[in-house]
């Protein structure tokens, strides 16, 4: 029988992000168009840091709703954090390393790794996919305390003859 008690780790796919932020781009998009533009390390880290002011002051809707590239996302990742006993903790989150995903037909992706402690003392570390779309740099993972870790898509099979 399963434990609940202890954290779930989620592991989000490119894919299965992009799929649930359409508006953030994708094949046929215009190279020309901003959202190719991938974000900078200063754009990441400061959209890092508005989260965690909202995150320590308990505003979790705006955080959402502000932070967010796809607020269902961010919603579903609150609740999941929420269920498995998971806190954004008080302390800021470190950024131990960051990493542009770039693949052809997706959406350019700053990766900051964290770490951090929840409120328990539980040591925790997760990813701030950062991205820009057409309302400006936002998060793929804003709720950065849930242990989520962000994957390149897996390539597609190839068959031999």
């Amino acid at each position: 029988m399963e434990d609940n008690t202890g954290p779930r780790r989620v592991l989000l796919s490119i894919g299965i992000a992009a799929a649930v932020c359409a508006a953030c781009g994708g094949p046929g998009t215009d190279h020309g168009d901003p959202r190719k533009v991938p974000p900078s390390s200063a754009e990441a880290r400061q959209l890092l840091d508005t989260t965690v002011r909202l995150a320590r002051a308990g505003d979790t809707g705006t955080l959402c709703r502000i932070v967010a590239a796809a607020e269902p996302m961010c919603r579903s990742l609150l609740e999941s954090a929420a269920q498995s006993h998971l806190s954004a903790g008080h302390e800021v989150p470190r950024v131990l390393d960051e990493h542009l995903l770039d693949e052809p037909h997706s959406t350019p992706t700053l990766v900051l790794r964290l770490a951090g402690t929840h409120d328990d003392g539980r040591e925790y570390t997760s990813d701030f996919a950062v991205i820009r779309d057409q309302s400006g740099i936002r998060s793929m993972t804003a709720i950065y305390w849930s242990e989520v870790q962000f994957a390149p898509r897996s390539p597609p099979a190839t068959t031999s003859r």
